[in-house]
């Protein structure tokens, strides 16, 4: 099976490509900050490129993927990638991925769009629900590809991995699908997310994913702050808040990319209680448009109020730009001043 990025084409191994597996393994630079040691011989790498080929015959049960790796231009071999399983079911799954660039094609970009490739393969292809990476602590460059590709650091091992006679850290990076998919929709233009953006009724199902999301956009405030109610909602809790309160998911391609709360006071009166859009979601209109859903929602609204941070002024310029007028500020702790805001329709 083959598949194709930007600018490079990955296909499996055949018995013809012994020379181009060698040339990989058998690279001092390429080998120079990985797990295993460089191969010096034909001889000694035949076990390994024979276990390869063994993968590629396997039609169940398979635990590893190991392609090779061309250029689209001109059919040039670049390269070593792979993917490797640890367990698998009906729920998911887990992996590893890895690739190896011979050094005439480094600082090109081709690191992280084999990086990027072989995560969708092992989330779209072969539905893993967890993929991470690892590399030598004392190599940068592969530590930024990680990120580059959303990946998050999950630790260090102390002294792992022995190399050139001494003991080097390992550090290890990890990305799940839903953060996986989260970047992709993220990588589009505003008006691109605009067009998927839904709303809908939250029900007591979607309270996970909530407080996830919550959890999300409001960690900044709960740190800087000391506190913050939207932050860490107990699961029994935001069912209730679900069953009472008016409470829109925001969601993009089938993810829930934040909420708001509405609350009917008296007659004619509402209040927003929560507005929160992720932070990879932000900055994209999606607020705006939140705004005016509920508001046409709810035409019978003669009065909007909300309150927000002081503190957050981004925030507060953005209810401010929506047509919201300050009303007072109270001082809630040593740390918090809350701003009401009201809006007269």
């Amino acid at each position: 099976m083959e598949f194709f990025s930007e600018r490079l084409v990955y296909r499996e191994f055949t018995k013809d490509d012994f020379d181009l597996f060698y040339s990989v393994f058998s690279n001092q630079l390429v080998m120079k900050y990985a797990l295993m040691d460089k191969y010096n011989s034909k001889s000694e790498i035949i076990p390994y490129f024979s276990k390869v080929l063994e993968n590629n015959l396997k039609a169940e049960d398979r635990k590893a993927y190991e392609y090779a790796v061309f250029l689209k231009s001109n059919d040039s071999f670049i390269g070593f990638a792979d993917i490797e399983i640890y367990i698998r079911n009906s729920s998911g799954g887990c992996g590893e991925i890895g690739y190896f660039i011979l050094p005439e094609f480094w600082q090109k970009g081709f690191a992280t769009e084999i990086a990027d490739k072989l995560l969708e393969i092992s989330f779209n292809q072969l539905n893993l629900h967890r993929v991470s990476a690892r590399c030598n602590s004392n190599n940068l460059k592969s530590e930024q590809v990680m990120l580059k590709t959303g990946m998050i650091n999950e630790g260090e091992c102390r002294k792992a991995r022995f190399k050139d006679g001494k003991w080097d850290n390992e550090k290890l990076y990890a990305i799940l699908v839903d953060e996986w998919k989260e970047k992709q929709i993220t990588r589009h233009t505003a008006n691109e997310i605009l067009k998927d953006i839904v709303f809908e009724r939250a029900c007591k199902d979607d309270a996970p994913g909530l407080i996830e999301a919550r959890n999300k956009s409001f960690f900044d405030d709960f740190i800087k702050f000391g506190e913050c109610p939207g932050y860490n909602i107990p699961l029994d809790v935001m069912k209730q808040m679900i069953e009472y309160v008016n409470i829109y998911k925001i969601k993009i391609r089938n993810i829930i990319v934040g909420d708001i709360s509405v609350h009917r006071m008296e007659d004619g009166l509402f209040r927003i209680g929560c507005l929160e859009v992720i932070p990879g979601f932000q900055n994209k209109g999606i607020g705006s448009r939140t705004v005016a859903f509920i508001e046409k929602k709810f035409p019978q609204a003669r009065e909007w109020s909300l309150e927000t941070p002081v503190q957050n002024y981004r925030n507060c310029c953005f209810y401010e730009k929506l047509g919201f007028i300050k009303v007072y500020d109270r001082i809630h702790s040593d740390k918090l001043t809350l701003r009401t805001y009201q809006k007269i329709v």
